[in-house]
């Protein structure tokens, strides 16, 4: 069975493939951002809201709650200002013999024991390469096959799971089976060398 997509970016997609790679893989970031806003409006109600020292302290709480996805919006505008002239494009091909990407830098073949993890919302799967890099395909893109289809093929030729944006869940499972493999190529290795 063969599958297809594809995407022409725009200033909104650019921002969603921003977004969602921030919400799931550097939520680290976004919880200390949001553990300090706490901090700050829990520092600004010990020292009284009349001093100043306590409008501060409530201000840069207020700020730094209201910033949680600052680092992404900001990505999205860095991204979109360097390509607006020419905007990315790619169509996707993804078949029994690996999930191929053609875009104005060419066509490539990504192996599917090298797809890190599968994401989802109602509008689009995401195939992350790994953290920092990712596919996005609008599900309304699909020309060959169904969604579900397309959702379950994937699944299974990369023995991962679509989960929601940000799940925690999948990324303990992707690593689980991600270690997983590597320990049973390491295994097979040395069954092989005896």
């Amino acid at each position: 069975m063969k599958y297809t997509a594809s995407i022409q970016h725009n200033e909104a997609s650019m921002s969603r493939m921003t977004t969602v790679q921030y919400n799931t893989y550097n939520r680290k970031t976004k919880y200390t951002i949001m553990i300090a806003g706490i901090a700050a409006i829990f520092g600004s109600v010990f020292t009284g809201f009349s001093t100043s020292a306590g409008i501060l302290l409530l201000f840069v709480g207020c700020w730094a709650l209201a910033s949680v996805n600052y680092p992404a919006r900001s990505m999205a505008k860095k991204l979109y200002e360097a390509y607006k002239n020419d905007l990315p494009w790619a169509k996707y091909s993804i078949a029994e013999d690996g999930f191929w990407v053609t875009s104005g830098s060419g066509t490539w073949k990504v192996e599917y024991d090298d797809i890190y993890s599968l994401v989802e919302d109602k509008e689009n799967f995401y195939v992350f390469i790994n953290a920092q890099s990712l596919h996005m395909l609008p599900k309304a893109s699909v020309g060959e096959g169904t969604v579900e289809g397309l959702k379950a093929f994937l699944e299974k030729k990369t023995g991962k799971q679509f989960g929601p944006v940000g799940g925690m869940l999948r990324v303990r499972k992707n690593l689980f089976y991600y270690i997983k493999k590597k320990m049973d190529e390491k295994a097979d290795g040395k069954g092989a060398e005896e």
